[in-house]
């Protein structure tokens, strides 16, 4: 980025340009998304796009950025949260962003273009599969200090946890090259996750 925000009306138009960016770059990929259309989109001018990030790619890198770090927030609020069962409240948030639509959609992408963007997919790893995988390891090795869950199985059961939950939204609409979700429920999907996982992890297979 070549252009920093100046008070708070360039901030706003910085995040203009971002918004408008994820908004064609996901829909129309970024090989057909036009640095004009996005600036149209934005309600500046192609200059002014430029001024920020001198090439489409800058600012694809920023678009990836804004995707993961939603992630990021979402995961851990459903770590933190008050009540109910923590595990189905942290599969229900991963379940949740996996079929959000800007997530599949990027997805696809990084799949397409991620060579390209070595940084920019390390990235998009680190705040989303790395970061959930993460998550959930803190939070079964928490649960099992409080003998709710079983010992040293944290990084086993976060990988089938992540597992059964990617294979019904993304795995599946990979196969049909589709960025839709499927047709289940995702409540429905992640709360038979954590049924199994509980079966095989959880203390004596009682709920949390």
């Amino acid at each position: 980025m070549l252009r920093q925000p100046r008070g708070l009306a360039g901030r706003k138009k910085l995040q203009s340009i971002i918004d408008a960016a994820s908004r064609i770059v996901l829909a129309q990929g970024l090989d057909q998304a036009k640095m004009s259309a996005i600036a149209t989109a934005a309600g500046v001018s192609t200059a002014t796009v430029y001024a920020y990030f001198p090439s489409k790619d800058d600012l694809f890198r920023a678009v990836v950025k804004k995707v993961a770090g939603n992630i990021e927030v979402e995961l851990l609020e459903a770590l933190h949260a008050p009540d109910g069962d923590p595990i189905e409240k942290l599969a229900l948030a991963i379940m949740g962003r996996l079929n959000d639509p800007e997530l599949r959609a990027l997805f696809r992408i990084m799949g397409e273009q991620g060579r390209k963007f070595p940084d920019a997919l390390a990235f998009f790893d680190s705040h989303s599969r790395l970061k959930a995988h993460q998550s959930a390891v803190a939070l079964f090795e928490r649960l099992a200090r409080e003998g709710r869950f079983t010992h040293g199985v944290a990084e086993m059961a976060s990988r089938q946890l992540l597992g059964m939950l990617k294979h019904e939204t993304l795995v599946l609409g990979i196969l049909n090259g589709t960025d839709d979700p499927g047709p289940r429920n995702a409540a429905e999907i992640a709360r038979e996750a954590v049924k199994t996982l509980r079966a095989r992890f959880g203390r004596d297979g009682e709920a949390l």
